[in-house]
């Protein structure tokens, strides 16, 4: 036994075993990186384009990924960190 965590169906044990093995699945066609999961490998594959899908509602300023907008955002409500 690698670790001690237990899942609720075998795909989602199947998906955690990566992490042990370092197998990655899927590589980007624009880099040497690769990742687990597909969802992983979607995301960094807007640092190779301008787009910029996740727009401030407030401010209108455009993030590559979700993560950075939320962060933005607490600008707007004073939220800490």
């Amino acid at each position: 036994m690698v670790c001690k965590k237990s899942f609720t169906s075998a795909w989602y044990l199947k998906v955690h075993q990566i992490i042990h093995t370092e197998e990655t699945l899927y590589k980007c066609n624009m880099c040497e990186k690769s990742f687990t999961s597909a969802s992983n490998l979607k995301r960094h594959q807007l640092i190779h384009t301008e787009a910029k899908p996740y727009k401030c509602n407030v401010c209108e300023k455009s993030f590559k990924q979700a993560y950075y907008l939320k962060k933005h955002q607490r600008i707007h409500t004073k939220e800490k960190p």
